[in-house]
């Protein structure tokens, strides 16, 4: 699955083009997923919106003019890694995105599924499946 930026509070999975998928097929016509929160939403509430959401791949934060994705299990590594979890729950999301410095994946709607796939692809083996972040044209 795939994230779309655009200010979501509740996550929602758009049905994508209700026609059959094809060679020429965008990314806009696969089902998206959308769901934002800022810098400063509580680690605990969007833990719970993983939990409550289990098809949600990840989150879009948006962090002052940065916009990035944190996925389901970037969060969970970085919750291992916390001696102290239930203390680190309260913290802001800005905290999970320091420890991970990843830069996700991001590609135009306008992409064919065939060339985001390979894209997607040419990523380390552990980054493969992490959500990519589609950017939708104004």
């Amino acid at each position: 699955m795939h994230l779309i930026a655009s200010p979501q509070q509740h996550p929602t999975l758009g049905t994508g083009n209700q026609q059959s998928l094809g060679i020429h097929s965008r990314l806009r016509d696969l089902p998206l997923c959308d769901f934002t929160v800022t810098a400063e939403c509580t680690i605990r509430d969007l833990i719970e919106h993983f939990h409550n959401q289990t098809q949600l791949p990840g989150v879009i934060v948006s962090e002052a003019e940065r916009v990035t994705v944190l996925s389901r299990q970037q969060c969970l590594n970085c919750l291992l890694r916390s001696a102290e979890i239930h203390y680190f729950v309260d913290n802001p999301v800005r905290v999970l995105l320091s420890q991970t410095k990843e830069t996700p994946l991001t590609l135009s709607e306008d992409v064919s599924i065939l060339a985001g796939a390979q894209q997607a692809l040419k990523r380390p083996h552990e980054h493969q499946g992490e959500p990519i972040l589609i950017q939708q044209k104004k």
